[in-house]
């Protein structure tokens, strides 16, 4: 087994709970569920999101099936499961955690919106996990007229040649504006940032097999199908010692591996 076939296991077993010991006492996935979907009705209500027609809410029933409701019917998802999960876990859709949007690039001629110092992250710059400087920067002028995204929010290329072979995915470490060829995931819960970096990164290889298209010369995201993925969520308190472990064990690895973005 190679360095990128041990990081792929080390990855699966960890969002599948095989990777640190459940605690009983720990609060269930599903209360910290709650607590997300409480935070987004509030932004909804002061207009700061829109609000979705159909969101999501997935439960497990009596008969033990996994269903989800949106709006107001409910459909057995089991079919789609893609494997069992600890009890006190749950599952989301993706973009049950936040809002995706893209970028843009300040007009070039314009010398007032270049070489500032506000970072402009760009396809160059997702070479390591974190973010916290770009090759180019823009000024306040230019960033008045974009969105500035946090730290903690996740960033992704979503169309590019590299999707052939390899997904793109960095957390911002500085506030941040981004160019139109990458998207923004801006969580509702900053606390869930790790994890949902791990958690996307344990499902890369079927992303890139299952939901990536090719367009004319360069390759896209799905865009639709891969914000609506199924991600497994344990509490809180697990996703902590999940990612210590994560970050020890590839630590071991890396050097198997000459990829930049390996480590993760």
């Amino acid at each position: 087994m190679n360095g990128q076939q041990l990081k792929n296991s080390i990855l699966q077993m960890a969002v599948q709970g095989k990777l640190v010991p459940q605690d009983p006492n720990d609060e269930p996935a599903s209360v910290l569920l709650e607590r997300i979907r409480k935070e987004k009705e509030k932004l909804i209500k002061e207009g700061k999101i829109k609000k979705e027609k159909n969101p999501s809410y997935i439960f497990r029933g009596a008969d033990n099936s996994h269903y989800e409701k949106r709006g107001s019917e409910e459909v057995c998802i089991d079919d789609e499961i893609p494997f069992e999960i600890p009890e006190n876990w749950a599952w989301a859709r993706l973009s049950s955690f936040g809002v995706f949007s893209s970028g843009k690039t300040p007009s070039m001629s314009n010398p007032q919106f270049w070489n500032g110092d506000i970072p402009w992250v760009t396809s160059k710059d997702m070479k390591r996990s974190v973010i916290t400087d770009s090759e180019m920067h823009i000024t306040k002028l230019a960033a008045s007229k974009m969105q500035l995204y946090p730290a903690g929010t996740l960033l992704l290329v979503a169309r590019s040649g590299i999707l052939k072979r390899l997904l793109p995915l960095c957390t911002l470490g500085v506030n941040s504006t981004i160019n139109q060829d990458i998207k923004a995931f801006k969580l509702y819960d900053i606390d869930l940032s790790e994890w949902l970096y791990y958690g996307i990164k344990a499902f890369e290889p079927y992303i890139l097999k299952e939901l990536v298209k090719s367009v004319t010369t360069v390759e896209s995201l799905k865009f639709d199908e891969f914000s609506a993925m199924l991600i497994p969520v344990p509490p809180l308190a697990e996703q902590y010692r999940i990612i210590s472990a994560v970050k020890v064990m590839l630590s071991l690895i890396t050097p198997l591996s000459s990829n930049p973005l390996f480590s993760l």
